[in-house]
């Protein structure tokens, strides 16, 4: 069996105490967990940490750790430069990085509306962007055309 660790990502004050990852990432290192995990929120941006940046920094912090988003909303970012920063993330951690990606919950629909995404056309939206960066991560010149995402020889 594997254990998987939840990072903190909200905090409720002013000040966000972060000096709190970097031991925190050392303990759970050191006991062995198999992961760490992240989630994505679109809204409560004054006290919650984005999940790609935080990934990182812990990429940076940590050496043999897994680190995986659950779930990462795919729907709120454009899907080249997604596929490009979760691309770069996984080399930095040598390989380490678990991508859960999703569409949201009915409580989210709100929020993706507010991107501008509709709730009928999210599910074919989040496969057609899905297509798109397992396009990219081949790592050959592509041309997507479709009915949401428009690109021309990307590499």
């Amino acid at each position: 069996m594997q254990f998987g660790f939840g990072m903190p990502q909200r905090f409720f004050t002013e000040e966000m105490d972060t000096s709190v990852l970097r031991p925190l990432l050392e303990k759970v290192e050191s006991l062995g967990y198999h992961s760490c995990w992240v989630r994505e929120q679109a809204a409560n941006a004054r006290y919650d940490l984005a999940p790609i940046p935080l990934l990182s920094y812990s990429a940076a912090l940590t050496g043999t750790v897994k680190l995986g988003t659950s779930v990462l909303l795919s729907l709120l970012h454009n899907p080249v430069n997604l596929a490009k920063s979760l691309a770069t993330l996984d080399r930095l951690s040598q390989g380490r990085l678990i991508v859960g990606l999703g569409i949201g919950n009915t409580s989210s629909i709100d929020v993706l509306e507010a991107f501008g995404i509709s709730r009928t056309t999210r599910g074919r939206r989040f496969e057609k962007g899905l297509e798109l960066m397992k396009e990219l991560w081949k790592g050959e010149p592509i041309t997507f055309r479709g009915e949401f995402y428009n690109t021309t020889s990307f590499s």
